[in-house]
């Protein structure tokens, strides 16, 4: 009796898990579709990773940008100006570190 009691468990935990699998299965192919583009008002443009624990985060906010420090123990939000041309942030950036040194 014993080995027919325990037949009818093994077949029945064999019976879920096919179950479950079937419904993993059907989930991922024909599951809810969620189109996060149409209502997307955050966008991640890019991400560098500087080290293990840190890194930079270039997002987009409906139209504005904004680039985003992260350490383990911080995190620093810029806005990043789009009128300025490359050579501008360039000089921007010489000025900055002259600053700096002085």
């Amino acid at each position: 009796m014993s080995s027919d009691l325990f037949l009818r468990v093994f077949a029945s935990l064999v019976f879920i898990l096919i179950v479950l699998g079937a419904v993993y299965w059907w989930l991922k192919t024909n599951g809810p579709k969620i189109n996060l583009e149409d209502r997307a008002q955050l966008q991640l443009l890019s991400r560098v990773q500087i080290d293990a624990r840190h890194k930079l985060v270039l997002v987009k906010v409906d139209d504005a940008r904004f680039l985003v420090g992260t350490s383990p123990s911080d995190i620093t939000i810029v806005p990043v100006d789009q009128d300025k041309t490359s050579a501008e942030f360039k000089d921007y950036l010489s000025s900055q570190l002259d600053e700096d040194k002085n």
